[in-house]
């Protein structure tokens, strides 16, 4: 769905290409700059194009299109964005350019349009496409340096908002406020009607017609049979006679199923727990006003997330044939939605998504270490194969770039590692409250651990370890790729982090490791190739923190002989 959604936009943009510009399109042969590229998507997005003619796709009807690496109606190829944008690697990466992009056009633009960035290359010349939803959040005033202005769109030129627009701005906001109060009215409704059904099947099930359903099927075993009776439920419960004789005749296929074939106690568990997780992550606030709320959400986030995490550690320790490896891919499948932004929300902060996707990063992180070293091959798959948003992004790396883009600033301010969001993580489940230390193999906990300024216990060590395996299931579904590997930045990757069990696991790569990766005779070689290539060039998160470390050129040995 993911690659259908980029062909689409793709698709779209070559169309728009062969055509003029317009209000919702703009063509540049290079980045305008910053000050210049925040005024035309302030404009386009202030302006609406009822008509829509222009467009190839219906969907896309008033979004606007910013195609750069273009002139004269042909790609003639733009490959990073510069200035500003990073190094080489980094402003020719898509998930980066769009992180940076955000970062700059938010101290410039209020609010800030909802907005893609997409990389394409056409004929082997790459050309980029920035997509802007349509807006309810209108007018989007243009502020550089304190001089705030309202710009439209009128065909190709961007001109000051006229009065006739700001009447439509409040048109529009007056019609987004009764879509908003409209969809919580449904969702109210249908909380309602699931409570009355739920209740009415309670009533039914628990009423008379359950004691009478008791009641005839003993009648119905002799005194030879009783000491079978519990193998016998099914037959004389799906007797079409025996349920005819029950008080009630009029028994649902539901009823009649929910009593023959309950549901897995372990599975209805996970799935209770993890609606548990989604309620108390939907209550929290779309907005925050300063680092105060903002905090006070995070902790909540940690708070609400410590029961699902301690419930799937105990599953993934105890779970020995793995049969419930499956179903935890399909629960957590489920949350991804998590940092999707109601259609009734019509106001936000750019860092509530990603907030609430810091729950997913954080499990992620407690099944995948769990998961390798209870060494369970299959838990440790499903991580590759999880994908959240519109467009399907790996939660492997992804997600961890999505927070790390909301709230790096935040979690530097309590950590000092080179790393913080990856600092904030191994607190949280190593130390305070430790949910994937408790979880662990005692055989691991006992281990030597050397000391490290950054964790006199050693723990660090054990959770660097998990860290690095994480990485090399990131860069699994890329091995073979044209595209540049993308690997999972974090402490792992530095050279101030401890690396003495990292070196043994690419000497001697474990069996659970070996199976998840489908290695061969050569080991971790092309993993750490790739590892290598993805990092070239990239920095660290701070002044001094560097890549790299004693691991970095270990030569990969072999896996284990069957």
């Amino acid at each position: 769905m993911a690659d259908n959604w980029r062909e689409t936009v793709k698709a779209e943009a070559l169309h728009l290409l062969g055509r003029n510009e317009g209000p919702k399109v703009e063509f540049k042969r290079s980045y305008p700059g910053d000050d210049k590229m925040a005024k035309l998507v302030s404009a386009i997005a202030n302006t609406d194009d009822t008509d829509g003619g222009i467009y190839a796709n219906e969907k896309f009807r008033n979004h606007g299109f910013i195609l750069i690496g273009v002139e004269g109606g042909q790609v003639v190829g733009y490959d990073a964005w510069e200035p500003g944008f990073g190094s080489p690697q980094e402003a020719s990466n898509e998930e980066k350019v769009k992180d940076k992009l955000e970062q700059k056009l938010k101290n410039l633009i209020a609010p800030l349009p909802v907005f893609e960035v997409y990389k394409f290359a056409e004929n082997g010349v790459t050309f980029w496409v920035v997509l802007i939803r349509p807006s309810i959040d209108q007018p989007h005033v243009y502020d550089p340096q304190g001089s705030a202005s309202v710009w439209v769109r009128v065909g190709s030129n961007i001109t000051p908002a006229r009065a006739q627009d700001y009447d439509r701005f409040r048109r529009n906001f007056v019609s987004a406020l009764r879509q908003e109060f409209a969809g919580r009215m449904d969702a109210l409704d249908n909380r309602i009607s699931r409570l009355s059904g739920r209740i009415d099947a309670l009533d039914g099930l628990f009423g008379s017609s359950l004691g009478d359903f008791f009641r005839t099927f003993t009648s119905t075993l002799s005194k030879e049979n009783r000491s079978r009776s519990a193998r016998n439920i099914p037959q004389a419960t799906t007797n079409g006679a025996e349920l005819s004789r029950l008080g009630k005749k009029d028994f649902s296929l539901e009823e009649v199923v929910r009593s023959m074939m309950p549901l897995d106690p372990i599975e209805e568990a996970l799935n209770k727990e993890a609606g548990d997780l989604w309620e108390a992550l939907s209550q929290l606030s779309w907005t925050f006003e300063d680092d105060t709320e903002l905090a006070e959400a995070i902790e909540k986030v940690e708070k609400h997330t410590l029961p699902f995490l301690r419930g799937l550690g105990t599953l993934v320790e105890r779970d020995y044939e793995e049969r419930y490896a499956n179903v935890t891919l399909n629960v957590l499948q489920g949350l991804s939605a998590l940092g999707a932004v109601p259609d009734f929300i019509t106001r936000y902060s750019l860092v509530a998504p990603k907030v609430r996707l810091y729950a997913l990063l954080l499990t992620v992180y407690h099944v995948g270490i769990l998961a390798y070293f209870h060494s369970r091959p299959r838990y440790l798959s499903v991580l590759s194969y999880l994908t959240y948003g519109r467009e399907e992004r790996r939660w492997l790396p992804h997600l961890r770039d999505t927070v790390y883009a909301g709230l790096e600033t935040f979690f530097s301010l309590k950590h000092k590692q080179c790393d913080p969001l990856s600092g904030q993580i191994y607190n949280y489940l190593f130390i305070n409250p430790g949910a994937t230390w408790e979880a662990l193999p005692e055989a691991i906990k006992r281990q030597p651990r050397p000391y490290h300024p950054l964790s006199p216990s050693g723990a660090l060590d054990i959770f660097v370890e998990g860290e690095f395996v994480l990485g090399l299931l990131s860069l699994k579904p890329q091995i073979g790729s044209e595209e540049p590997p993308r690997p999972l930045f974090g402490l792992y990757l530095l050279e101030s982090s401890p690396s003495t069990r990292i070196q043994r696991v690419i000497q001697k790569p474990p069996k659970v490791l070996c199976e998840v990766l489908g290695l061969e005779n050569g080991g971790l070689q092309r993993y750490m190739e790739a590892l290598r290539g993805g990092l070239k060039g990239v920095g660290g998160s701070r002044p001094g923190c560097h890549i790299g470390g004693t691991w970095w050129d270990t030569q990969p040995g072999p896996c284990p002989t069957p």
